[in-house]
């Protein structure tokens, strides 16, 4: 692409010459300079001599690669991806073809981490993109906060394995569910925590399940420190509702206070008062524990074999060092020694320490962002990142192309560097 850059007037601005060969669409240029289009940064055409030239104006921005340069997290990730998006379908909205947008991250650009990111969009004839590698590398070159859950991209870069051809609705609702899930993560962790502070502060938190019209709730109520001390407190306090004091008065006074705060409950006729707070009438008395003789009998004990843990609802990283698996897996770097075990659903492999979590450092024969291994239920397997030099497995002199599966004992090749799977 023929960008150059450009300061005119105290302004920056990126310039698009169009290139001989290409074919501009005019129906393209006429909506982006008489709308105000979403997610996509304004240009002004204009012709010099024989030649067609689009501006674009970049003051007060910076590309995605200089904002994700460094360690980024879930929140910035996700809000990239649904950026994607949301542009193509914009582009949809206004009849533009989607192969318009480009989606080097060079070329995309934001303000700063609260502001709309703003993607370029080349209006040619006949223009052809791979949405599905443009996005794949992206993630893949990105160096993620490992103290955050990272499954969500493993579930993303399976997505682009699956589908060779990119399909926006199924990508669009994959978003959806990903952040569906992201959120969820996030409440629950919120809720611990919460319930985390309430043991350190002495509290008791009781759980009462009632009914509101057909739907059943349940209902959360603390017990101040001060109540529990003694058995008489614990009866008084446990099924409490608004203020305490006007409560506890009433029980002195022998009152009717209903086990669940006024709300009767069907089928009950003293409407579910509590016992401790009102004596209960006899034959609304417990059924007394009674011995049934029962014959017993040897059973067979069967095996139903190990169940694998493969989730968890806290925001910490899902795939740990400590999480349990059926079988481990370690790859060892035969000319140093050096080893990593594989935990995450995606570990990359490369020569940039700042990108990759296996960094094989001191060969220029190894890329930068090598090869990709994946863990999944089914094993291991293995995918090369498009390297110059390839990634081979074992004695096959056929490079690797696609998601290859790997097992113990298996030696990958990258380059000349020799890796072994234990």
């Amino acid at each position: 692409m023929l960008f150059e850059r450009l300061e005119e007037s105290g302004k920056n601005y990126i310039v698009y010459k169009k290139e001989s060969e290409k074919e501009i669409d005019s129906m393209t240029i006429g909506m982006v300079e008489n709308n105000e289009i979403p997610y996509v940064l304004p240009f002004i055409s204009q012709q010099v001599d024989s030649e067609i030239e689009l501006r674009y104006d970049l003051t007060g921005l910076k590309s995605i690669t200089d904002i994700y340069a460094g360690r980024v997290n879930r929140t910035l990730v996700l809000k990239y991806i649904k950026s994607v998006v949301a542009v193509i379908e914009t582009c949809e909205n206004y009849m533009i073809d989607i192969s318009q947008i480009v989606l080097n991250p060079e070329y995309i650009f934001m303000g700063d981490s609260d502001k709309e990111i703003k993607f370029i969009l080349l209006p040619l004839l006949e223009t052809e993109t791979n949405i599905n590698k443009e996005l794949k590398s992206f993630l893949l070159n990105l160096n993620y906060d490992t103290t955050e859950d990272r499954s969500y991209v493993a579930e993303i870069l399976n997505y682009f394995q699956e589908n060779e051809t990119f399909s926006f609705p199924g990508f669009r609702e994959l978003v959806k569910t990903i952040e569906k899930n992201v959120n969820r993560r996030v409440v629950l962790n919120k809720e611990q925590n919460a319930g985390s502070e309430r043991r350190e502060t002495g509290g008791v938190r009781q759980n009462i399940y009632t009914r509101n019209e057909q739907q059943k709730t349940i209902m959360s109520v603390e017990i101040p420190k001060e109540a529990h001390g003694t058995e008489e407190k614990k009866k008084r306090g446990l099924f409490i509702f608004g203020k305490k004091e006007k409560a506890l008065g009433l029980l002195q006074k022998g009152k009717k206070i209903s086990a669940f705060g006024g709300f009767a409950i069907p089928g009950v006729e003293d409407g579910g008062y509590s016992k401790g707070s009102v004596e209960i009438p006899d034959e609304m008395q417990t059924i007394k524990k009674q011995n049934v003789a029962m014959e017993s009998y040897d059973v067979e004990i069967e095996n139903y074999g190990y169940t694998q843990l493969g989730y968890d609802d806290s925001e910490d990283q899902v795939y740990s060092e400590d999480q349990v698996y059926s079988k481990e897996y370690v790859v060892v770097r035969l000319s140093t020694g050096e080893n990593y075990r594989i935990c995450d659903p995606v570990t990359k492999i490369g020569r940039k320490r700042s990108i990759v979590d296996f960094c094989i450092s001191g060969n220029s024969h190894v890329g930068r962002l090598h090869a990709v291994i994946y863990r999944e239920d089914t094993g291991l397997y293995i995918e090369d990142a498009g390297s110059t030099n390839g990634t081979y497995i074992n004695d096959d002199p056929e490079r690797i192309n696609g998601k290859t599966s790997i097992q113990t004992g298996d030696k990958i090749v990258l380059g000349d560097e020799v890796l072994l799977v234990e």
